[in-house]
């Protein structure tokens, strides 16, 4: 971009404020392209970044819940399934795989008018709501960290548009925005699940057990 300027007319003052708009209009172009995520979005390999590994275990640990809850409604079938699609998910490299592994499958939803009979049904239950519970509990830490990452590189991005800092903080808006998604789709299926778990006898006591554990598990841990 060049502002052809006429001497005899333009002031000191007038040439300082248009190189105040110009930068202005630097700053939003390259906010605009991270908010696109063209420059390090869901598709750029970010294997080796830790706030994305963490979230990658995370994720493991929602497929594993749902894995759960497959066997607990005996769909072995699908069980199997879903654990091919957990290794799919620990070969990923970036957000996009990630999403896509888990946007093919879904929570099993258990019918309110079949009761847990077997206690391994009940077992398997449990371990279910408990790995959604302790993924969630994870999942909100890595939210919180990661959102003041981007908060302190908001302001370096905009003093220097074209920097790392750019890239980087498009990446963790765009992790940002998918456990946001995360925690809000999660959020309902553990509060069905946990008004089946009371219509079944099924103590939180012990669910919140397996939670506890699995929120202490770091990375790719099962």
């Amino acid at each position: 971009m060049q502002f052809i300027l006429n001497s005899n007319k333009v002031t000191n003052s007038k040439l300082r404020k248009m190189k105040k708009i110009y930068q202005s209009i630097l700053v939003m172009a390259s906010l605009a392209l991270v908010a696109c995520g063209t420059l390090g979005g869901g598709d750029t390999d970010v294997s080796n970044n830790a706030d994305f590994k963490s979230y990658k275990g995370i994720c493991a640990k929602y497929m594993q819940a749902r894995i759960h809850a497959a066997n607990c409604v005996g769909n072995n079938d699908e069980a199997n399934k879903m654990q091919a699609q957990l290794d799919q998910l620990k070969r990923a490299k970036n957000l996009s795989d990630t999403k896509a592994v888990l946007d093919a499958s879904k929570m099993p939803e258990m019918d309110k008018a079949v009761k847990l009979a077997s206690e391994s049904a009940k077992k398997e239950f449990v371990e279910s709501l408990g790995y959604l519970i302790g993924g969630v509990a994870q999942e909100k830490i890595l939210l919180d960290k990661v959102l003041q990452s981007v908060k302190a590189l908001q302001q370096e991005a905009a003093s220097n548009p074209f920097g790392s800092a750019a890239s980087q903080l498009s990446f963790l808006t765009s992790l940002s925005d998918a456990m946001g998604t995360d925690l809000k789709n999660v959020a309902v299926t553990i509060d069905a699940y946990t008004v089946y778990a009371t219509e079944n006898g099924i103590s939180m006591d012990d669910v919140n057990a397996v939670a506890d554990k699995v929120a202490k598990q770091s990375d790719l841990e099962d």
